[in-house]
C-alpha cells in the first residue's frame, strides 16, 4: 500500500487539477481502497478484471445516487489510465467498472430555446454599471459557453476583443459581435471602477472581484425577469448552447473541444428527439 500510496500523490499532483478536483479524486479513491482491502486486495496492481466486475455489482451499497457513482467511476478511471500511461501497471483493468443499471438513468438536461436565450439575454436594460456589465456576464455565458467559476476567474487581458476570442483555461474560445459589443461597454465602466486595466474581468460596484455566488444570483435574477425561473443557472446557458451547436451541425469533438466537456452524451435525447421531429415533418409534407 505504501508503493500505491505514492502513485495517489503523483496522480494528484498533475498541474492542471484543482484544488477541489483533487480534494474530490482523493475521496473517491480512499473509498476504492477501503473497499479493496475489505478483500484483502491490497495494491492496485491486485485488482483484476474480476475485482472491478463485483465492485460494479457492489456500486450501489457504495454511492447512494447515480451521480455520486458516475463521479467515483470517472475518478477510478482516470486513477487506472494514469497508471497505465505512466507504466505503472501493465494493463487497464478498472475498464471493467462501470455504473449498474439498477441506478435510474438521469434526467434529459434542461435546454433554452433560442427565443428564451433572447429574452435573457436581453433582460438587463438601461445603461446603469450593473446593466453593462450582467449584460456582458450573460452574452458571454452563452456566447463562450463559460462555467459561473470561468466567468469569475477569467481577467481583461484573457479577452481579445479585436480577435473575438477568450482564453479560459487553455481554451481559445470565439464569441461573435453582440457578445463584442457587450464586453466593449462593460470595459469602459470598468475603468471607472479601477485604474488597473488589467486584473478580473468583472467586478463589483466596489470594484471587488466577484464571487460564484454573485453570478448565480445575476443568472437567476434576470432569469425571474425574464420568465424563465426554474432554468435560471449557468449550467442551463452552457447546456444550450452545447445544444444549439450540435443541432446546427458542429462536430462533437470540436463541441468537446471548445467547451471542455468530457462527454456529450447526456444530449443523446435531444438529438434522438430532433431526429424524430424531423421525421415526422418529411412524413407530413409528403403526405400534403
Amino acid at each position: 500500500m505504501q508503493t500505491d500510496t505514492g502513485w495517489i500523490e503523483a496522480f494528484l499532483s498533475a498541474p492542471e487539477k484543482s484544488m477541489h478536483t483533487k480534494k474530490a479524486y482523493q475521496k473517491e479513491l480512499r473509498d476504492l481502497y477501503s473497499y479493496a482491502k475489505k478483500r484483502e486486495v491490497q495494491s492496485a496492481q491486485d485488482m483484476r478484471a474480476s475485482f472491478f466486475e463485483k465492485l460494479s455489482e457492489d456500486l450501489p451499497t457504495i454511492r447512494a445516487s447515480r451521480s455520486a457513482a458516475a463521479r467515483f467511476v470517472s475518478a477510478v478511471h482516470s486513477y487506472f489510465s494514469f497508471l497505465q500511461e505512466t507504466g505503472r501497471i501493465p494493463t487497464n483493468a478498472a475498464d471493467f467498472l462501470s455504473i449498474p443499471s439498477v441506478y435510474p438513468k438521469p434526467k434529459t438536461p434542461e435546454i433554452l430555446t433560442k427565443a428564451e436565450i433572447e429574452s435573457l439575454l436581453t433582460a438587463p436594460q438601461g445603461d446603469s454599471m450593473t446593466a453593462r456589465r450582467d449584460r456582458a456576464i450573460l452574452t458571454l455565458l452563452y456566447a463562450a459557453g463559460l462555467r459561473a467559476s470561468e466567468v469569475i476567474s477569467t481577467r481583461v487581458e484573457d479577452a481579445d476583443l479585436q480577435a473575438g476570442m477568450i482564453q479560459v483555461k487553455g481554451r481559445l474560445i470565439p464569441f461573435d459581435r453582440e457578445t463584442r459589443k457587450a464586453l466593449v461597454a462593460w470595459l469602459l465602466t470598468r475603468k471607472e471602477l479601477t485604474a488597473d486595466p488589467e486584473g478580473p474581468l468583472f467586478l463589483s460596484r466596489a470594484g471587488k472581484p466577484l464571487s460564484r455566488q454573485s453570478v448565480w444570483n445575476i443568472i437567476r435574477k434576470y432569469a425571474k425577469e425574464a420568465g424563465l425561473t426554474d432554468k435560471g443557472n449557468a449550467r442551463t446557458l452552457r447546456r444550450s448552447l452545447t445544444f444549439h451547436l450540435m443541432r446546427q451541425g458542429a462536430e462533437e469533438e470540436t463541441v468537446k473541444e471548445l467547451l471542455g466537456l468530457k462527454s456529450t452524451a447526456a444530449y443523446a435525447g435531444y438529438r434522438n428527439r430532433e431526429k424524430e421531429r424531423m421525421r415526422k415533418a418529411q412524413k407530413k409534407a409528403r403526405k400534403a
